[in-house]
C-alpha cells in the first residue's frame, strides 16, 4: 500500500470479513511512522461521522475537519495520508448511513480541492469489506470521485485468504496434519485462526466444517468458562442481547448504557468477546457480533408465522431492516450458514425454514426503492434464485 501511494494514487483496500483488513492498516501506519509521513486514520464504526465535516471534526476533539486538520500539519511540498477504515460497518450499525457516507464524501471534496490549490497533499486510503462495497451503490460513489491531475486515481487492493503453509505455521505442523480439509480452508481467514487459537486445546481438535460449527464452539466454551465463575448463561446471553440491541444505533455502545452488569462485562472482556476503549465498548471483531446477530434473525424466522412481520417500512431501519438486508448476504459472509445448518438440523432442502428465508429475501429486494438503483443487488439475485426449480438452497448456499 505505502508504494502504492508513493506513486500518487489513492487505495481502495477490500477484503471479505475477518481477512486482515485492519491488520494491513496497522502495518501500513508503522510504515508510514518509519518515513515520517504524517497521517490521519479515522475508524468510523468508534464515531460514526454526522452533520459535516467539520462537526464531525470536532466530535472527534479536532478545530475544524479532519482533511483541513491533516493538511494544516504538512509542511510545503509535504504529503500526508488520510485512511478511512471500517466503512462498511456505517451500512450495517447505524440509521444514519446516508448522512455518514455524505460527509465522507465530503472530506474527499476536500482531498480534491487540496491537490488543485496547493503543494501539500493528502492521499487518501479507503478500507471496506469487499462484499459490502461490491453491492452498495453508496459506497461505490465515494470512489467515483476522481482527481483532476489523475486519470486513474485509485487503485484497488484486494486482500487473499492466508496460503497452507502460513496458518501450518501458527497451528503447528502436527496437528495441521491431522485436520479435515474444510477446517483447513475455515482457518486460512484470520479471523477464524484468531478465535481458535483462544480454543481450549480439546475443542481445537474437534471437526469442523463449516465457520459456524467454530463459532457455536467458541459461544459454548464462554457460557462454559462463565458458569465456572457463577455467571449464569441467561445473563451472558442478555447482555450480549442488550449490545447488539444498542449497536444498531452506534457500532460503539458507551459503557454507561449497560448498567448493572458490571461482572459480566469484565468476564466478556476477559475471554477477547470485547474490549472497552474510552468508555465505550465494542466486540474484539465484527465476525463475532455477526455471528451472534445471525443467530438472532434465525430465532426471529423460526418464531415468527408471516415473512411480512420481518419486513420493516424502508425509512424505519430497525432491527428487522437489518436482519432481512442480511439475508441477501448471509451467504456470503457465512458460507452457506443457513442452508448447510438447516440441512442438518432438518434433513431435507426444501424445509419450510429455508424456503421462509428465501421469500423473505426476494419480498425485501422488492420492498426497499435503494436496492431497486442498481442491478449487482436484482439482478444477481434473480440469476442465481428465480431462475432455478430449487431456489432456497440456491440462493443460501451461493
Amino acid at each position: 500500500m505505502l508504494q502504492t501511494i508513493l506513486a500518487g494514487k489513492n487505495v481502495l483496500l477490500l477484503g471479505d470479513a475477518g481477512i486482515g483488513k485492519s491488520g494491513c492498516v496497522q502495518a501500513l501506519l508503522d510504515e508510514l511512522d518509519n518515513e515520517h509521513i504524517p497521517y490521519l486514520a479515522l475508524s468510523v464504526d468508534q464515531k460514526v461521522p454526522q452533520g459535516t465535516p467539520e462537526y464531525y471534526g470536532e466530535a472527534l476533539g479536532f478545530r475544524a475537519s479532519p482533511v483541513l486538520c491533516l493538511e494544516s500539519q504538512l509542511a510545503s511540498g509535504q504529503m500526508g495520508v488520510l485512511i478511512l477504515d471500517q466503512l462498511d460497518s456505517l451500512r450495517w450499525a447505524t440509521r444514519s448511513c446516508e448522512e455518514a457516507l455524505d460527509v465522507c464524501g465530503e472530506m474527499l471534496r476536500q482531498v480534491q480541492a487540496l491537490s488543485c490549490s496547493g503543494d501539500r497533499v493528502v492521499r487518501v486510503v479507503l478500507v471496506s469489506r469487499k462484499f459490502d462495497y461490491e453491492n452498495d451503490l453508496a459506497l461505490r460513489r465515494l470512489c467515483t470521485l476522481a482527481i483532476p491531475e489523475q486519470s486513474d486515481p485509485w487503485e484497488q487492493i484486494k486482500l487473499h485468504a492466508w496460503d497452507e503453509e502460513r496458518v501450518e505455521f501458527f497451528v503447528g505442523k502436527e496437528r495441521y496434519a491431522r485436520m479435515l480439509p474444510a477446517m483447513k480452508r475455515i482457518l486460512r481467514t484470520p479471523c477464524y485462526l484468531y478465535i481458535w487459537q483462544f480454543l481450549e486445546d480439546a475443542r481445537k481438535d474437534n471437526a469442523f466444517t463449516t465457520p459456524v460449527d467454530l463459532m457455536q464452539e467458541w459461544k459454548t466454551q464462554i457460557i462454559q468458562h462463565g458458569e465456572q465463575k457463577n455467571i449464569h448463561a441467561d445473563a451472558i446471553e442478555s447482555f450480549l442481547n442488550a449490545l447488539l440491541s444498542l449497536m444498531q444505533e452506534t457500532p460503539c455502545v458507551p459503557e454507561m448504557a449497560l448498567p448493572g452488569n458490571q461482572q459480566v462485562q469484565e468476564f466478556l472482556i476477559s475471554e477477547n468477546v470485547l474490549y472497552k476503549n474510552e468508555g465505550c465498548l465494542a466486540f474484539v471483531h465484527q465476525s463475532m457480533a455477526d455471528y451472534l446477530n445471525v443467530e438472532c434473525w434465525l430465532q426471529d424466522i423460526l418464531h415468527r408465522k408471516k415473512v411480512e412481520e420481518l419486513l420493516p417500512s424502508y425509512n424505519a431501519q430497525g432491527p428487522e431492516y437489518r436482519a432481512a438486508d442480511a439475508l441477501a448476504s448471509v451467504a456470503a459472509r457465512w458460507h452457506n450458514i443457513v442452508f448447510r445448518q438447516g440441512r442438518k438440523l432438518f434433513g431435507q432442502q426444501k424445509h419450510p425454514l429455508l424456503l421462509q428465508v428465501y421469500s423473505l429475501g426476494s419480498a425485501w429486494a422488492d420492498r426497499c426503492p435503494w436496492r431497486k438503483d442498481h442491478s449487482a443487488y436484482s439482478g444477481t439475485l434473480e440469476r442465481r434464485c428465480l431462475e432455478r426449480n430449487n431456489p432456497a438452497p440456491r440462493f443460501l448456499g451461493a
